[in-house]
């Protein structure tokens, strides 16, 4: 989820921050809990995926076809009778 807040309706220190290009943390009971960046918007979609992606390790083909027959065998089983059946 992302919320817009308009600049105006922050603080004049924040903003003033943000216009010269420094960041602003965020703060709750003395821990940083965000950060604004000047011009940062975060990709989103496709992008975001991609860009994940690259950041991610290599890819293992054995293992993803390991994985592959395990979810199979956990879905061709017949599945749990509920406490209606006769």
């Amino acid at each position: 989820m992302t919320v817009r807040i308009a600049i105006e309706d922050l603080p004049p220190e924040a903003r003033r921050a943000l216009e010269r290009g420094d960041s602003v943390e965020l703060e709750r009971d003395g821990e940083i809990v965000g950060r604004l960046e000047p011009g940062a918007t975060p990709p989103s979609g496709w992008a975001r995926f991609l860009e994940l992606r690259h950041e991610a390790p290599p890819l293992d083909h054995d293992d993803f076809l390991e994985d592959l027959k395990l979810v199979r065998g956990l879905l061709n089983q017949p599945a749990p009778l509920g406490p209606w059946a006769p």
